[in-house]
């Protein structure tokens, strides 16, 4: 009355899905094990590439040899090959060398550290960016943490920047404390890394530097340029306090000729027309110091404000003896005149060409002449 089920039919497809079974397995493991075997195999050559680009061409697998008297399973070596070489080959390997390179950060040899990190920079992935970070906050070596500064700058990955403020901030702190040399040159490196970004967050620490007294001249100088590339109008008090002379007007010691002249010239980039009365009240009071006057004017000319437009022509016009530049004075004079686009230079223009024997000053005077002329015959709008 039941139907009687066909053993010997059941077994053969047990045997089937059983033997499908055992073969999706072993192919699942195979699979698995030639995609472990070949993460692993690139990772290993990552590693022999980078400690042969630092100059210590023994990789791991053959120090482990040496250390256990096995050194004589290793074959001959070759002759050491040209960094570019070494670079163009891992530099093939392309984002899937980053896991053995960030392996490479916490190696004990510095130079490798060092390798790893700026082989990381040239790649250019972003999985780079959490470990960069450690190293920038945690190793132990000044020159491998700002080398990591540097790479996160060349990733432009946003998630770097409250970190390297931080790490400013430190050096900063630190340098002021124990005043060590080298310190500040690090700390304005640091500052010209962070500017690569164009992000808000650094305008007040930033601030801080540019107004340290005691501060180092490279670090406040490189803070000045940065703040001008930001183009924040909270810089633009500080930027003017950095580059006045003034002490009746502030409580505040001259800052060194370097820093002012580098925060004149910021403030041209950051095109704030306030600027062009403190600029021209400088400019006429500061008759020796050539890199101020130079970035001065330029910052005049940047800024197109009209009311510049007298003092370039007197300044243009007026031969100083005491100024080993006067030259090149004139001739950013003239390029400034000429940008400002106001006719009434091109007198004084024509005179100084006139005047003057240097072939650099009568070719901005007449490529000045040539622009306010092409402007004058223009219709206006």
């Amino acid at each position: 009355m039941f139907p009687r089920y066909n053993n010997h039919a059941m077994s053969r497809k047990r045997k089937a899905i059983w033997l499908g079974s055992i073969l999706l397995a072993l192919a699942g493991g195979i699979g698995g094990y030639y995609w472990y075997w070949q993460s692993n195999a690139i990772d290993r050559k990552v590693c022999e590439l980078v400690y042969e680009a630092a100059g210590y061409p023994d990789s791991r697998t053959e120090k482990f040899l040496k250390k256990w008297n096995m050194d004589f399973l290793l074959h001959e070596k070759p002759k050491p090959r040209e960094y570019d070489v070494i670079e163009k080959e891992l530099l093939a390997i392309g984002h899937a060398a980053t896991p053995g390179l960030v392996s490479l950060l916490d190696d004990e040899n510095r130079e490798v550290r060092l390798e790893a990190v700026n082989f990381l920079s040239w790649i250019g992935d972003g999985r780079a960016v959490e470990p960069l970070i450690c190293v920038l906050q945690k190793d132990k070596d000044e020159s491998v943490r700002l080398k990591a500064a540097e790479a996160l700058g060349k990733l432009d990955d946003k998630r770097a920047v409250e970190p390297l403020i931080k790490a400013m901030e430190r050096m900063r702190v630190d340098g002021y404390n124990h005043r060590r040399g080298p310190e500040s040159t690090d700390l304005s490196h640091l500052v010209e890394v962070l500017g690569e970004f164009d992000d808000k967050r650094a305008v007040e620490p930033l601030v801080k530097i540019l107004l340290e007294e005691k501060g180092d001249s490279y670090a406040r100088s490189a803070a000045a340029i940065t703040l001008g590339k930001l183009r924040d109008k909270r810089a633009f008090m500080a930027l003017v306090r950095a580059m006045q002379t003034d002490k009746d007007s502030y409580s505040y010691e001259d800052s060194p000729p370097c820093v002012r002249a580098n925060a004149a010239y910021a403030l041209g980039l950051l095109g704030d027309k306030r600027a062009v009365d403190p600029l021209v009240h400088e400019l006429m009071n500061n008759y020796k110091n050539c890199p101020f006057l130079q970035y001065a004017i330029k910052s005049l000319g940047r800024l197109g404000e009209k009311k510049a437009v007298d003092p370039l022509i007197h300044i243009l016009c007026t031969y100083s003896p005491e100024l080993h530049c006067i030259y090149k004075i004139q001739s950013e004079c003239a390029q400034a005149l000429g940008n400002l686009g106001d006719p009434r230079a091109i007198p004084a223009l024509e005179a100084a060409m006139k005047k003057d024997s240097k072939s650099d000053v009568r070719e901005s005077c007449q490529e000045a002449i040539a622009k306010l002329k092409s402007a004058s015959t223009q219709p206006g709008p």
